[in-house]
């Protein structure tokens, strides 16, 4: 899958997903991941003087395997988060994020490794 996907480029997108113009002032805070619920939670805090729309997204990466991609998309929401508030997103993280699809073999395959969730908007920068 290596050149055919995002998940394995490591140059910056022109257009990164999630790009667009706010006129607020998002911060991603708190994260943490449920091991025993499987989900990763963050907030995002809108310190701003108006309500906006934000893309929320998640990523994760194996940094012990060079074989694995650079960013997996775990999954994305659009939220509103009113003027001066937080609002919490959660994301289920399933097994199958854990794993790495191997071309030669034609399956998944799981890969040990130190996993990291990168969590924000288009702004992400994750590098190997």
């Amino acid at each position: 899958m290596e050149h055919r996907t995002y998940r394995y480029m490591t140059e910056e997108p022109l257009y990164p997903f999630g790009y667009g113009l706010s006129y607020s002032d998002f911060k991603y805070t708190d994260g943490k991941y449920d091991n025993s619920k499987q989900t990763f939670t963050f907030r995002i805090e809108n310190g701003s003087d108006r309500d906006g729309e934000e893309v929320a997204q998640l990523y994760l990466t194996n940094k012990g395997d060079k074989k694995s991609p650079v960013k997996t998309l775990v999954g994305f929401e659009r939220v509103v988060v009113p003027a001066g508030k937080s609002v919490w997103v959660s994301f289920q993280v399933d097994d199958d994020f854990f794993q790495t699809y191997v071309d030669e073999y034609q399956h998944f395959e799981s890969h040990p490794g130190t996993f990291v969730f990168h969590y924000g908007d288009q702004e992400i920068e994750i590098r190997r």
